[in-house]
C-alpha cells in the first residue's frame, strides 16, 4: 500500500463525511436533530449513500490489509463498487471470516440478526430505512421440532401475515406428558377467532402443526433491545 494512495484517500473519505455532517453541534429543531437529513428524500439520501460508498472503497483498499485481501481475492476493485447497486458484488462477511483475521469490517458485514425494513416515510416525518418492531431473531437459532427444522424469522413471517396480530408474539416449545414435542404461538389480538388462521399460516411455511393462544392486546411483557421470542421449555432442550 502506498503513504501517499493511502493519506489521499483517507483525506477524501474525511471530506465527503465533512460535506455531509448536519447539525453536529446540537439539534436542528425541537422535532429532529438534523431536519435536512431525518427528513430527506429518498433520492436524496440514496445520492448521499452512494458518494460517500465511492468515497469509502478506496480509503478501505489503500488503508487496511483486510480488505485489500478481500477485493484481490473477490477479483474487485475499489472502483467496482461505488454505488448502492454495486453491494450484491461484496459477499457480506460473517463472524468467521472476522475472528480468522482478527479485522473489524466497515463494509457489509453480517451480525447475524433478523429484523423486518421497510423505507416508507414514518408518521414522525422521518425517511430513513428503519426496522419495523424489534429485531426478529438471530440467524444461528435454528429451531428443530420433531426433525422438521425453521427459523424464527419464518414464524414471525407467519404470524405477522395475519392482519391485527400485535408486534408482541412468543412461540413456546414444550413437551407433552406423553412424549411428544409441541409448538405454542402465543399472540396478541382483539378477535380469539384468529387462531385458525395464525395455525394455517405457520403450518404453511413452516410445515408443522400447532397450537395458538390468542391474547387480549397488551399482554405480553413489551421488547425492548433484541427479542427472544422463542422459549424452550422442552425436557431434551430441543434434540
Amino acid at each position: 500500500m502506498s503513504d501517499d494512495r493511502a493519506a489521499r484517500t483517507r483525506g477524501r473519505w474525511l471530506d465527503t463525511l465533512a460535506r455531509y455532517k448536519r447539525d453536529p453541534d446540537g439539534p436542528g429543531s425541537a422535532e429532529y436533530w438534523s431536519p435536512s437529513l431525518d427528513c430527506a428524500s429518498r433520492d436524496e439520501l440514496r445520492a448521499i449513500q452512494d458518494a460517500k460508498l465511492a468515497a469509502l472503497t478506496p480509503f478501505l483498499y489503500e488503508n487496511s490489509a483486510f480488505y485489500r485481501r478481500r477485493f484481490d481475492r473477490l477479483g474487485l476493485l475499489p472502483t467496482d463498487l461505488r454505488t448502492v447497486d454495486d453491494l450484491p458484488k461484496w459477499p457480506v462477511v460473517d463472524k468467521t471470516e472476522m475472528m480468522e483475521d482478527e479485522s473489524s469490517p466497515q463494509l457489509r458485514f453480517l451480525v447475524g440478526d433478523y429484523a423486518t425494513f421497510t423505507s416508507a416515510r414514518c408518521e414522525c416525518g422521518r425517511t430513513h430505512l428503519r426496522a419495523v418492531g424489534a429485531f426478529g431473531g438471530r440467524a444461528d437459532e435454528l429451531i428443530n421440532l420433531r426433525g422438521v427444522k425453521m427459523y424464527p424469522v419464518q414464524l414471525e413471517a407467519a404470524v405477522r401475515a395475519v392482519p391485527g396480530v400485535g408486534d408482541e408474539y412468543e412461540i413456546v416449545l414444550s413437551t407433552t406428558p406423553g412424549g411428544l414435542d409441541v409448538l405454542t404461538a402465543r399472540v396478541e389480538h382483539a378477535d380469539g377467532s384468529i387462531a385458525a388462521r395464525v395455525a394455517r399460516e405457520i403450518q404453511a411455511r413452516c410445515e408443522v402443526r400447532c397450537d395458538v393462544e390468542v391474547l387480549a392486546p397488551g399482554t405480553l411483557p413489551r421488547t425492548e433491545f433484541k427479542a427472544r421470542r422463542v422459549r424452550d421449555t422442552r425436557r431434551a432442550g430441543g434434540a
